[in-house]
């Protein structure tokens, strides 16, 4: 969508490039010598009040993307952004002829948070994790919350055994860091898998 209105004025009185210019994201066209002043004001006033809806529902559509890949607890990718991530990575890591590394993170015992805190606790713990491994990965490692207590991240451009310190300095990091959840200060463990792709 451009940046403001746009309404073509043309010498030609043509219906095939009238559609065309409309396809192309003009609000209005007008035929020269075909309007006058009261014409091309009305016609000026609709284009942009066209163009405000079509921004205003170009923005709605990128929040309702957003809502469909990404997780709402921790604003992580979900399971859906995930998977299209990953495909993308394959593709790429395929082409290149590279490889990446994939963890899968698991908080430990957390179903006992749930059944005798509560999820609203929970759900405290899920976002100070989330949190916390987002503010320790570069932003070219991808993450996102796989579901219910499991995350996965990748990391690109690192050989396994860098990626392994890596994973263990996150373990510690998450052991070592009290969550307060409402009235609660907990610790939280992970256990982390890897594999290679």
């Amino acid at each position: 969508i451009p940046l403001m209105p746009v309404v073509v004025l043309t010498g030609l009185d043509n219906e095939s490039f009238a559609l065309e210019t409309l396809r192309k994201g003009a609000e209005d066209y007008v035929v020269k010598g075909q309007f006058d002043g009261k014409m091309i004001s009305r016609v000026i006033r609709y284009a942009i009040e066209r163009h405000q809806i079509k921004r205003e529902l170009d923005l709605a559509n990128g929040r309702l993307e957003n809502l469909a890949f990404l997780d709402p607890l921790t604003e992580l990718l979900n399971r859906r952004g995930l998977q299209d991530a990953l495909s993308r990575e394959i593709q790429w890591s395929r082409r290149e002829g590279t490889n990446f590394l994939v963890f899968l993170i698991d908080l430990d015992n957390f179903k006992k948070i749930n059944d005798t805190l509560g999820h609203a606790v929970g759900d405290v713990v899920l976002k100070d994790v989330a949190t916390l491994l987002k503010e320790n990965l570069r932003e070219i490692d991808l993450l996102a919350r796989y579901g219910g207590e499991e995350f996965v991240f990748f990391l690109v451009e690192t050989g396994a055994e860098h990626a392994a310190l890596i994973a263990e300095r996150l373990r510690q990091l998450v052991e070592l860091r009290p969550i307060r959840a409402y009235d609660e200060l907990l610790r939280q463990t992970i256990s982390i898998g890897m594999a290679a792709f």
